[in-house]
């Protein structure tokens, strides 16, 4: 009996048309395979939307859980310690100071939240550079540092080591000391990070500390990096001038709170 219309035809599968089309009239072959088509396309389509909503609804979801969890892990950030021009000292030794600020697009690109610079001089004309930056928001990395911004102004790492810092009160901190070079230039840098009251050189120990504060639950204490800088035509007096001036500003730059 011949089949008119799509109301009385069954869903028959794609693959079956050839075979119904054989059996089946001239007449009724494309009515037959125009509804047929028709019939599965519009499942088959309403259940890839589906799946799609589900798998983007998942995806929200899922990320709104990490941000979540992140929040509540994340220790709350401390508020931007207080400096002065009495930060740092006005005289070392020999040496003074004078204030010398930095291009305001510089502090901007380190993300620092406030930043000292001071250049001190001797009758001699040896100068050192005392670099002070703060920041209270941090990732796990330390921020800005030496084997960062140097490098991409040109200059090349010579020699790195950890040395220790022996303070007139008798305790030792260990700092990091870089030599670079730039054509004929050569300086010596020193640097230290301060982080509550610990001193730190490296990275992980700021992952270390963001751990037991998730534990304790305290605030993240705000980050100061120290940097000094010095001609290093003579690197051993170049040195010694560091460790020297290092020695007298530690015990300040300890005080930022």
């Amino acid at each position: 009996k011949a089949i008119s219309g799509c109301e009385r035809t069954p869903r028959y599968r794609l693959t079956n048309l050839v075979t119904l089309n054989q059996l089946l009239g001239r007449d009724n072959r494309c009515s037959l395979s125009r509804c047929c088509a028709e019939t599965l396309r519009v499942p088959t389509t309403m259940s890839m939307r589906s799946r799609l909503l589900a798998a983007a609804a998942l995806i929200v979801l899922s990320q709104a859980f990490v941000v979540a969890i992140e929040r509540g892990l994340r220790p709350e950030l401390s508020a931007l310690p207080h400096t002065s021009s009495t930060t740092l000292p006005a005289s070392i030794g020999d040496f003074i100071g004078q204030d010398k600020p930095l291009d305001e697009r510089l502090v901007r690109a380190s993300d620092a939240e406030a930043m000292l610079n001071r250049a001190y001089r001797n009758r001699l004309n040896d100068g050192v550079v005392v670099n002070v930056g703060i920041w209270t928001r941090f990732n796990m990395g330390i921020p800005h540092s030496p084997t960062e911004c140097y490098p991409s102004a040109g200059w090349e790492i010579s020699s790195r080591k950890v040395k220790q810092l022996p303070l007139d009160d008798g305790r030792r901190f260990d700092v990091k000391e870089f030599v670079f070079q730039r054509d004929d230039d050569r300086i010596a840098v020193m640097y230290w990070v301060h982080l509550g009251d610990e001193v730190i050189t490296d990275s992980e120990s700021i992952r270390q500390l963001r751990q037991r504060l998730r534990a304790t639950g305290e605030n993240l204490p705000a980050l100061v990096k120290v940097m000094l800088q010095t001609d290093a035509r003579n690197l051993e007096l170049a040195e010694s001038r560091l460790t020297r001036f290092a020695a007298q500003v530690l015990p300040h730059t300890e005080l930022i709170d």
